[in-house]
């Protein structure tokens, strides 16, 4: 055949379909299908092969009002805009049979140009195969989605109604390293962003879970690599983090800091520490008695991290002798008590009285007898 332009009268349909068991492809106003029967819905752990990014083209060439048959070559160019641009994909089919001018492809094209955005395909071909150069058809023809397939568009958006099953469940079955199931980035906002409405009583924006027995791996892991912080949290009502074990000999909370010189630490608050009654390890209250005597005496400051209640002293009998009623339980407490102030070296002893929240303390000095002062106490 005498290589001229090619005419196509009938209009050529794209149909991009992503199917399981069933698809169509409609091209002339002709409907093929491949299947009668319903689609079988696969279980979620049957899907163990990706979806091909190819797509089936159709459609019916004429030259000079005549249907075409013969067998031609094809090049397919796949291009962001309708005119203009350069070609994000090609592909060749040669040989390609057409009877009565209708004609069947699969065109071939990487999986990352399939992103969502608007695609046209350009269509060159020449007749008969191996014969001639390429003519290039126009207009160039818009790849269109299957109805249902709309809804896949980004920014994607669904709600369902579920409480037996997760929305949403991608596994990766690929075993060892560092190659995640999902990976969520972003420039300049947040690459993964977790939120609850508090509906519900396991009501968490993100949850993380391991069954890694390694004792460096996490559920939830948070790195960063300059100076930004690994892992922010924040409350306006409630805690900011909050970190539990049901194990013997590990922590809630694990923090450590690698560097050998730095003015940095493992652990940094800007507020108070504060610790329960019966954990171990942190100051539970603190005291400064001004003066502890049998006349005047006061707290010049303290705190209290077992219930904030305010800690306050009793006169004693005699001189150096006063009763620190502390707002808690202080019969399984560690105390430790210091004299302070000018004048000769002074000593402190204290010991227990029925109330368990108070403490008879004595001040006293080298001689044995009682000396008003201060009295610095620390209760673990």
């Amino acid at each position: 055949m005498k290589r001229r332009k090619i005419i196509i009268f009938a209009f050529l349909t794209v149909l991009l379909m992503v199917f399981i068991s069933q698809s169509w492809t409609i091209a002339q106003g002709l409907e093929t299908r491949e299947e009668d029967s319903e689609p079988t819905a696969l279980a979620p752990d049957n899907l163990t092969a990706l979806v091909s990014s190819s797509f089936t083209y159709q459609g019916q060439l004429k030259n000079g009002g005549a249907a075409v048959n013969a067998h031609c070559d094809f090049i397919w160019n796949l291009f962001a805009d309708s005119s203009g641009g350069t070609s994000l994909a090609m592909d060749t089919d040669t040989n390609v049979q057409l009877t009565n001018g209708l004609f069947t492809a699969v065109v071939n094209v990487p999986a990352s140009v399939i992103d969502g955005n608007g695609r046209y395909v350009e269509i060159q071909v020449r007749c008969p195969t191996g014969t001639g150069a390429y003519t290039t058809l126009s207009p160039r023809q818009e790849l269109q989605a299957a109805p249902y397939a709309l809804g896949l568009r980004l920014p994607f958006s669904h709600s369902i109604n579920s409480s037996v099953a997760p929305v949403f469940a991608i596994t990766n079955t690929g075993g060892t390293g560092s190659s995640p199931s999902i990976l969520g980035s972003s420039f300049g906002g947040d690459g993964v962003h977790g939120l609850s409405t508090g509906a519900a009583s396991a009501d968490n924006g993100v949850y993380g879970e391991t069954n890694s027995t390694t004792a460096n791996e996490a559920g939830v892991k948070g790195i960063s690599t300059t100076v930004a912080m690994g892992g922010h949290f924040t409350s306006s009502t409630g805690t900011g983090a909050y970190g539990v074990t049901s194990s013997a000999t590990n922590f809630g909370g694990y923090f450590d800091n690698t560097a050998v010189t730095t003015s940095g630490g493992a652990l940094y608050a800007d507020g108070d520490a504060k610790q329960s009654l019966a954990g171990d390890g942190f100051v539970k209250a603190g005291i400064y008695v001004g003066q502890c005597g049998s006349a005047g005496s006061t707290i010049d400051r303290f705190f209290n991290n077992v219930n904030t209640a305010a800690i306050t002293v009793i006169n004693g009998a005699g001189a150096g002798r006063c009763t620190i009623d502390f707002g808690f339980n202080m019969s399984s407490r560690y105390i430790t008590a210091t004299a302070y102030g000018s004048g000769a070296a002074r000593t402190v002893t204290f010991d227990f009285v029925p109330a368990v929240n108070r403490l008879d303390f004595f001040r006293f000095d080298q001689t044995g007898a009682g000396s008003n002062g201060g009295i610095m106490i620390l209760v673990y």
